[in-house]
């Protein structure tokens, strides 16, 4: 299947005029890095779940594998489109599109640092198996943070450099 194929599979793609498929493009260009990041953590959820239950992640696997494969071929789909996902003409606009991937890096980070320490506390916890110590506790906090700022900063250092080159793109 190449990628004009899975574009199809856009709800109502097909039966649109050019501007409306641009359109879905630019939404799904938009919404794609948090249905991939949201996909990838439900699935590391689930494999660290049925791993603290003893079982086989067979299906959390399965299903990262899914999302991984998709979400890649989505991404060559819309870039080969020469889909536009950051609109900025203006430096007023570059502000706030700055200010935009600063809270979405954050919020990112943060859910990263909750889902991180649900895998190592509250799970476990609730199973009642491998406890950690109280000792280990501030180390696996601190470990879990500094994880999720790199996470972070990473992700804001990629926004920031396409932001720049749409910026220098668009003058």
């Amino acid at each position: 299947m190449n990628n004009d194929k899975i574009l199809r599979l856009i709800p109502n793609f097909r039966f649109t005029d050019e501007y409306e498929r641009q359109q879905l493009l630019h939404d799904y260009a938009r919404f794609s890095p948090w249905i991939f990041y949201g996909g990838l953590i439900v699935s590391a959820l689930d494999i660290f779940i049925t791993s603290y239950l003893n079982r086989l992640p067979l299906l959390g696997t399965i299903t990262f594998i899914l999302v991984l494969i998709y979400s890649i071929i989505l991404i060559a789909s819309l870039r080969k489109k020469k889909v536009d996902t950051l609109e900025v003409h203006s430096e007023a606009q570059y502000k706030t599109q700055l200010k935009k991937l600063h809270k979405s890096s954050i919020l990112f980070a943060t859910i990263m640092f909750i889902i991180f320490s649900l895998n190592n506390y509250w799970i476990p916890y609730i199973t009642g198996s491998n406890l950690p110590q109280s000792s280990d506790i501030l180390k696996y906090l601190f470990i879990n943070l500094i994880i999720a700022i790199i996470s972070g900063l990473i992700i804001y250092g990629f926004a920031k450099m396409k932001l720049i080159k749409t910026y220098k793109d668009n003058d």
